[in-house]
């Protein structure tokens, strides 16, 4: 089970959580008391993410072959390592 909706209160002139919030893909509503009411449903968001085709998901590399793409001593890592 677990954590199935995440809610974010926020005042409305904190313009940096709103659009945080907003990319992140919280629903945003303003609310009667004058604050920003930020909701994200997790069931949706796993849903989704379970639909997703396997040619996209992740692959882990055996042990083996990471370790055949270690550099030699003396030559240079790869960028972004």
């Amino acid at each position: 089970m677990g954590i199935e909706t995440l809610y974010a209160i926020m005042l409305p002139d904190n313009h940096r959580a709103i659009d945080l919030t907003r990319k992140m893909g919280f629903t945003l509503r303003y609310i009667e008391d004058g604050t920003v009411k930020g909701t994200l449903d997790l069931k949706e968001e796993m849903e989704f993410s379970r639909e997703e085709p396997e040619s996209q998901q992740e692959t882990q590399i055996p042990k083996e072959k990471e370790a055949a793409k270690e550099p030699e001593k003396g030559e240079p890592e790869p960028l972004g390592q």
